[in-house]
């Protein structure tokens, strides 16, 4: 997935990924309502920094209409996060990114519906497994606001461990914010691998 400043190993996450309860899929332009609902939340913007509120409609169909383009280099691969019991269920996002050194870096959200329930957990670890099981990368890294304490647990239980900080610029403040920096190397990951998600399973239902 990863050689030098692309994302590769396919050219749009056509695929879903599983994991115990969350069916991540491509979105689509009937999903940007259901979306911009979820997502148009001052507490999303706050933990992330990097979403605005109010969330701009137009910001919600650029992400779809992106998703969907063969680009070239690929910067970000995103998946929309719903329940395997009910794949049009929009409960939040996620997406593996191209960080800086050409690292692979995740992020994620959960709409407040859904929170407490451990799905950026699960998303986390599928990306993680997707990342390292499909490219040549390394390491993986991540970020969380120094306020963002869930998040900051997310990134722990799946391995990963605190290698620094850093700074991200405000979507909503416009100036930077302070956070953390993660890492998980490629052989943490091979230790510690359990069977967590069938990371290339097609919801067979679909």
């Amino acid at each position: 997935m990863h050689r030098g400043d692309d994302l590769i190993g396919f050219e749009a996450p056509r695929e879903p990924l599983l994991t115990r309860r969350l069916f991540m899929r491509l979105p689509v332009a009937a999903d940007l309502a259901a979306i911009c609902r979820l997502i148009n939340d001052p507490i999303i913007a706050e933990s992330t920094g990097l979403i605005r509120y109010p969330y701009p409609v137009m910001s919600g169909r650029k992400w779809i209409e992106a998703a969907h383009k063969p680009a070239r280099p690929r910067l970000h691969i995103p998946y929309l996060l719903t329940l395997r019991s009910n794949p049009h269920l929009i409960v939040g996002a996620a997406g593996i990114s191209l960080g800086k050194g050409g690292i692979p870096t995740i992020g994620y959200w959960i709409g407040r519906p859904y929170r407490r329930r451990g799905y950026a957990s699960e998303a986390a670890r599928a990306l993680i497994d997707l990342t390292f099981s499909s490219s040549d990368s390394s390491a993986i890294g991540a970020s969380a606001r120094v306020t963002n304490l869930a998040s900051q647990r997310v990134l722990l239980g799946a391995g990963m461990r605190r290698v620094g900080t850093g700074r991200i610029k405000s979507a909503q403040l416009g100036r930077y914010l302070p956070v953390l920096r993660y890492r998980i190397e490629r052989k943490c990951w091979e230790k510690a691998r359990v069977p967590r998600s069938n990371a290339r399973e097609v919801h067979e239902a679909l």
